[in-house]
């Protein structure tokens, strides 16, 4: 299954007031730190980008069509034939140029994952899309084979440096078998082998 990753970059807005598109508008500063309203604006923008070019793109697992992943300005949109990703990119470009996103040619990646050959080279703006084999994902690799093994020793190297790192506090004798030392293990250890955080 190829799979993109992309970085959107902020240009400008428009606002929708009775079915009219204003105007675009650029912002000098930015949005302030805190603002409860950041994330909200940027969730709306996203979920209506994703929505209107979601046709484009996609793939099917059982009954489920999965479009996409989205983290903050971070998107990793998928489909199931690698020849389709000019015009993915195209179409997915087209839609976030009508709210002044525009696609990071830099920070974009094209990855294959499981079967198949790797996806032929794709150019945005006449500049080249990286094809990888790995990629990190919100500090998961995610290996084009498709497996999580490279995940899962990595993970399991780091809880066991925190186990090590705690020898002393697991020797002490005056500290709590059930109270202090399962939630120093539960919040150190266990949520790096199972979130990887």
């Amino acid at each position: 299954m190829p799979v993109a990753h992309t970085t959107i970059q902020l240009l400008g807005f428009k606002l929708l007031r009775e079915c009219q598109n204003s105007d675009v508008f650029y912002t000098t500063s930015g949005v302030s730190q805190g603002c409860i309203l950041a994330p909200a604006l940027f969730c709306c923008a996203i979920d209506w980008l994703m929505r209107h070019c979601s046709g484009c793109f996609g793939v099917d697992v059982g009954n489920f069509h999965l479009t996409d992943i989205n983290n903050d300005d971070d998107a990793v949109l998928f489909t199931d034939d690698p020849t389709k990703w000019d015009y993915v990119f195209r179409n997915f470009e087209a839609s976030a140029g009508v709210m002044g996103l525009h696609i990071n040619c830099n920070k974009t990646k094209i990855q294959n994952i499981g079967t198949g050959d790797p996806p032929r080279t794709v150019h945005i703006d006449n500049q080249a899309v990286e094809t990888v084999s790995g990629f990190t994902y919100l500090i998961s690799d995610i290996d084009s084979d498709g497996y999580s093994y490279p995940e899962i020793h990595k993970r399991l190297g780091i809880a066991g440096s925190i186990m090590a790192q705690l020898d002393n506090v697991w020797r002490q004798q005056r500290l709590s078998l059930y109270i202090t030392k399962l939630r120093i293990y539960t919040s150190l250890v266990q949520s790096v082998v199972l979130y990887g955080s």
